[in-house]
């Protein structure tokens, strides 16, 4: 191997290492923004075969609430699932029930076709 491989080799290898690590800079950045009930209730919904069985696999997750309202007494919030054969939309409303812990109280789901 000469030097210009060697090098080569070397800058492909730390950019895996940079590009790995700020995926997992990423994704704490995204889980520490974001209330655990949120990220919970989206993990749910892309296992559920209720879900599953209307949509198909999934394939993009959006899901959204008011930073602002995690001062209040109830949080609106919505999730978003597209998957192959439609998209399955859940509004719905949490309350705190514990320091910086929310427990969802309502939901609401409906599916379009794609």
């Amino acid at each position: 191997m000469n030097k210009v491989s060697r090098s080569l080799l070397l800058v492909l290898v730390a950019a895996f290492l940079v590009v790995g690590a700020l995926n997992k800079l990423g994704q704490w950045y995204i889980h520490s923004q974001n209330p655990a009930f949120l990220l919970e209730a989206v993990d749910q919904a892309k296992r559920a075969e209720l879900v599953l069985s209307r949509t198909g696999p999934i394939y993009a997750e959006e899901y959204s609430f008011n930073r602002h309202d995690l001062s209040k007494d109830s949080l609106p919030f919505y999730i978003r699932l597209q998957g192959e054969k439609a998209a399955v939309l859940i509004k719905g409303w949490a309350t705190p029930h514990r320091k910086a812990e929310w427990k969802i109280v309502k939901s609401d789901t409906s599916f379009t076709p794609n």
